[in-house]
């Protein structure tokens, strides 16, 4: 960009020479990475072939190869750098400079899921870079106009702009994320159908990429952080050995099997089935809750509170995964929650979060008597497509016909998909018309996960059962000794909640890969013992979240700090550079600008030798016990004569350069120690003891 920008007089021209440069450079990237050193010209011409079939070979296959993918990358990366180089050395325009890089900086953190550390590095450089361009031209100007202006100036203005650049990042990483709500929700409720469409088209395409983890259905969110996104149920997974999370929880025995069939990390849930996917409808209402603070207005005896620490080892989850119910965390979070307070999940950006959440406990005479008479706000979860097909509704008459209670019938209908449905994720993709569901039950007839859950719920619905979807992750692995669990990628999961008055919503499990939901009616306590154990949990995460926000913003303040310290250094420093006539000035100006600490105060006409010989007054006076005062008095004196010798002796006696450094070394350690040491070596005495 840099050379276009002085060589060539027309933009289309740079432009065409930039793209051509880039096809090259692409593919010699692209060659050169994957060669070994050669042994000979044969040889090399030999690679070259292979590699030229190999990239022909691989033009018209599908999914895309790799190759292809590093080669479009190779080829923006070059025309990024191009394009900023043209319009910084041709137009001095930072904004049009960092049109096309910043776009794909934008794309990669958004479709990467890194974080913000490179987008804040990226605001920090054009930042300076507005700067340098600013200051060039505004130069430029001055000198056309013979202004008389002061070359420190570049120096004020670059410490401005590196502060300014240090806290624009900073600033904008503390200051929360800004949304309307009620807009975005519009906005996915046309497209998040198309959205999902295209993306099921596209992401074939890109098969050999290594993704960021999520679930197989939802978990993710629409911009600036609204309802989620639908999802259509596809073909098979992307599922690998990637750690996702680690999870501690405060059961006796996490292992066991009544505990652990408790154990799956929900996220969202999802209410409305459309044929292809599920989704959900605009939310009732968005209720911010800070540490500590539950969105339940009452809280059930039929559940047992559960604590679990939640840490991400990869990206930054949007919504708060928990065992069942999540009622609270140690972290601000958002409940969404449709009519009739169903939550749809607690969203919050957090990494490490400990969550108190409320897992069903019940006896299974009192649950299959559980009365039929569901509450009118469920309407939404017994909601099914018009043209679902009649042969669904049959089979599920069919599998429950002796079964006479809403119990029994979510039994039957979990044990027919567990025994009649093969588990596997080795699936073509469904077909572009006609119902998902029906399409499992009696054409395709196996599957995984999400087609399970799915077939349940709308067969639970069929029977006028109120169901949902919740998406999330299995158990995971348990290590006896850190006494956690394991959660990695392979284990993202769906299953089927079902409601039944007096006990809210219940998992099951027709997923005939994992354990089906053990009921824990031993575990049943009292609403008075409940609500104590509950309200004793909610206390620690207030608490646990107020200590979170203090150590949280406490890091950002010493990390200002240290860079406001580290600035005031590095100006003061490049002050003295510039005043200083050669490397001997330069210390002694050090000297100069240390000396009112220790109470002396230099004054115009002092020479070298006077101000040593006061040094040595104050260190007498003031530090006669000081094992070091006596050394650091001579050489600061040392240093004196060295620099009289190098400012007024003749040439050949004149001491080098070289020598100012190390003559100032032994006053910077000695002053250091006068200073620090007393201090330094009665808290290392205190340690000792």
């Amino acid at each position: 960009g840099l050379g276009m920008a002085r060589r060539l007089g027309r933009g289309w021209l740079a432009a065409a020479l930039a793209v051509v440069v880039a096809g090259i450079g692409a593919w010699g990237l692209e060659i050169g990475s994957s060669w070994q050193p050669a042994t000979g010209w044969a040889e090399l011409q030999q690679r070259m072939a292979m590699e030229m079939a190999l990239l022909s070979s691989q033009r018209f296959t599908s999914p895309l190869p790799l190759v292809w993918l590093r080669l479009a990358g190779y080829v923006l990366f070059i025309l990024a750098g191009s394009w900023a180089g043209w319009f910084v050395f041709r137009d001095h325009d930072a904004w049009k400079s960092i049109i096309l890089p910043g776009s794909l900086i934008t794309l990669i953190l958004f479709f990467s899921h890194t974080g913000y550390f490179w987008g804040g590095i990226f605001i920090a450089a054009f930042i300076l870079l507005a700067i340098t361009l600013d200051l060039a031209h505004q130069r430029l100007d001055w000198e056309r106009r013979h202004v008389d202006y002061s070359p420190e100036i570049s120096l004020e203005l670059y410490l401005s702009g590196l502060l300014m650049a240090l806290f624009i990042p900073l600033l904008a990483l503390a200051v929360p994320n800004m949304a309307v709500t009620p807009i975005t929700e519009a906005f996915w409720q046309v497209w998040a159908e198309p959205y999902a469409q295209l993306e099921a088209r596209i992401s074939p395409w890109f098969g050999g990429l290594e993704r960021p983890p999520r679930s197989l259905i939802g978990g993710g969110q629409s911009g600036g952080g609204g309802m989620p996104r639908a999802h259509l149920l596809g073909g098979r997974p992307e599922l690998t050995e990637r750690a996702i999370m680690t999870v501690q929880v405060d059961d006796p025995q996490p292992d066991a099997p009544p505990f652990r069939s408790d154990y799956r990390w929900r996220g969202p849930t999802y209410a409305i089935y459309t044929g292809r996917g599920w989704e959900n409808p605009p939310l009732d209402r968005v209720q911010d809750l800070g540490p500590g603070e539950t969105w339940l207005t009452t809280l059930p005896a039929d559940r047992r509170p559960l604590r679990q620490t939640m840490r991400f080892l990869a990206g930054r989850p949007y919504w708060l995964y928990a065992a069942g119910e999540p009622v609270a965390a140690d972290v601000p979070s958002r409940a969404l929650l449709l009519k009739g307070d169903h939550l749809v999940g607690l969203a919050a950006r957090s990494r490490a979060y400990t969550v108190l959440s409320q897992v069903p406990i019940f006896q299974l005479d009192h649950l299959r008597n559980a009365p039929a008479d569901y509450p009118p706000d469920l309407a939404i979860y017994l909601q099914l497509p018009e043209d679902l097909p009649q042969r669904v509704r049959d089979l599920a008459l069919q599998v429950t016909q002796d079964a006479a209670y809403p119990y029994d019938q979510a039994l039957a209908l979990q044990d027919f998909l567990r025994t009649q449905y093969p588990y596997t994720l080795d699936i073509p993709p469904p077909p572009s018309q006609g119902d998902v569901v029906d399409y499992f039950l009696f054409e395709l007839q196996k599957g995984y996960c999400d087609y399970y859950a799915s077939a349940m719920v709308v067969m639970a619905r069929s029977l006028g059962i109120p169901a949902r979807l919740a998406v999330g992750y299995a158990p995971g692995t348990y290590d006896e000794r850190r006494g956690r669990f394991l959660v990695r990628e392979k284990d993202a999961h769906s299953w089927p909640e079902l409601y039944f008055p007096g006990y809210g919503w219940i998992p099951f499990e027709p997923t005939a890969a994992r354990p089906v939901f053990l009921p824990q009616s031993q575990l049943r306590r009292s609403q008075e013992a409940n609500q104590a154990l509950v309200e004793q949990a909610l206390r620690a995460l207030r608490w646990q979240g107020i200590w979170q926000q203090v150590v949280g913003w406490g890091r950002w303040v010493v990390l200002l700090g240290v860079v406001f310290v580290l600035g005031c250094w590095l100006w003061v420093e490049i002050r003295l550079r510039r005043q200083a006539q050669d490397p001997w000035h330069l210390v002694w100006l050090r000297l100069e600008r240390l000396s009112p600490r220790f109470g002396l105060v230099s004054y115009p006409g002092q020479t070298p030798r006077e101000l040593a010989l006061a040094w040595g007054e104050v260190l007498m006076t003031r530090y006669p016990q000081h094992v070091h005062a006596q050394s650091l008095a001579r050489s600061i004196f040392a240093l004196a004569q060295g620099v009289e010798a190098r400012w007024y002796a003749p040439g050949p006696l004149r001491p080098a350069d070289g020598d100012a450094r190390r003559a100032w070394q032994p006053v910077r350690w000695g002053l250091f120690r006068l200073r620090y040491g007393r201090w330094l070596g009665r808290f290392f005495e205190e340690s000792h003891q």
